[in-house]
């Protein structure tokens, strides 16, 4: 049966992937606000802008969890 502790790995990447969800849909996306190149049509730059640090969260999250599962593997 597991214990507790056994979790640790699992509840520490959640509480960071959860921070850097909500700093990728909220912060990057104001930064990348003026950036975007359709300027024109208001609710298409604010579609691009949400897809684009969606797409960079998942970036971050597929980078973290190779890290850290090619460590885990090794070791």
């Amino acid at each position: 049966m597991p214990k507790i502790s056994d979790f640790r790995i699992a509840i520490k990447s959640t509480i960071m992937f959860t921070v850097a969800d909500y700093a990728c849909m909220h912060y990057l996306y104001k930064l990348m606000l003026p950036y975007c190149k359709e300027q024109n049509d208001l609710v298409l730059r604010e579609l691009k802008c949400k897809k684009a640090s969606l797409h960079f969260y998942k970036m971050f999250f597929f980078f973290w969890t190779t890290y850290k599962g090619f460590f885990i593997f090794t070791n």
